[in-house]
Formats: structure tokens, C-alpha cells, sequence
């Protein structure tokens, strides 16, 4: 009887352990649906338009940065979906029975490109949202984004989280 309550045991902990094993590096590939704290489309989930609400702003730049937002999260929502299906694709090369260096490398490169390629999106935002504050409203925003941290250490990616140094946040 004490016999069978081990194995039974071991299988538990083996299967528990094979799903996590499986699911952990997809789910810290896929990262933060990028919404929330660690940026996102929104006022205050976006990269180029956080920490805004906690300036004082007109009534006609609160439209103006609502019409830059409403944009931005038209023409993002696409991209944010191409990158969470890359990231996906990533994660199931670098886990697959047979290894294929080459599929890794390709995906690897896709992520990469795409995350490039809103890291100019966010950079060109940012350009549209310091026409819209003045100096001073500018002045303040950095020093929220400085004493928020620039390397938003909750969020994956360069300056936080496991993918700073390693899988294990090594």
C-alpha cells in the first residue's frame, strides 16, 4: 500500500513538473499581453504615453493626446498580435522533440524584427506626444520616468524580469 502512495506520488510530482517544464519558457516568451504596468496600447499602458495622466494638462491637449492614443491603438493592434504569434511560434521551435537550429534562428530573428519594429512605433509617438506638451509638462515627465525607473524592472526584457539575464533572471 505504502508502495503505491510513493509511485502514485512520483507520477503526480513528474507530470506536475513535465507541464511546467513545457509551459514556462512559452508563457516567459509570450511575456506580458503588454497591457498594464508593462506597457501596452492605452494612455497609460503605452510606453510613449505613460505617466501622462499625471500631468497638468489642458482640456485641448487631454483630446489631442485621446486622438493620439485612439490612432495608436488602431494601427498597433495588428502588430501586438504578429509579435505575440511569433513569440508563440519561438517558444514552440526552441521546445520542439527535434531541434532545428535554423527554424530557432528564423523565429528568433522574426521576434526581433518586429519588436524593432515598435520600438520605432513607441520612439515615433513620443516625437507626436512632445509636440503636444509644452516644456515645463516635458520637464516633468522625465523626472516621473526617472523616478519610475527607466528599466521597468517588473517587466521582461532589457532592464528587468527573466529575460534580463537569463531565463532565470539570472
Amino acid at each position: 500500500m505504502k508502495e503505491n502512495r510513493t509511485r502514485s506520488g512520483r507520477i503526480k510530482f513528474l507530470t506536475v513538473a513535465a507541464a511546467i517544464a513545457v509551459l514556462a519558457p512559452t508563457l516567459l516568451l509570450a511575456g506580458p499581453g503588454r497591457g498594464g504596468r508593462c506597457g501596452g496600447p492605452g494612455m497609460h499602458g503605452s510606453p510613449a504615453l505613460r505617466g501622462l495622466h499625471q500631468l497638468d494638462l489642458s482640456e485641448e491637449q487631454r483630446q489631442q493626446l485621446h486622438e493620439l492614443r485612439a490612432t495608436q491603438r488602431e494601427e498597433g493592434q495588428a502588430a501586438h498580435q504578429q509579435l505575440r504569434e511569433a513569440r508563440v511560434t519561438l517558444a514552440q521551435s526552441i521546445h520542439s522533440e527535434a531541434f532545428d537550429e535554423t527554424t530557432v534562428r528564423t523565429a528568433s530573428q522574426q521576434v526581433a524584427a518586429l519588436e524593432e519594429d515598435q520600438a520605432v512605433e513607441r520612439a515615433l509617438a513620443f516625437q507626436e506626444v512632445r509636440k503636444i506638451l509644452t516644456a515645463e509638462q516635458l520637464e516633468e515627465l522625465a523626472t516621473l520616468r526617472q523616478e519610475r525607473g527607466e528599466g521597468h524592472r517588473n517587466c521582461r526584457g532589457p532592464g528587468g524580469g527573466a529575460a534580463a539575464g537569463g531565463p532565470f533572471g539570472e
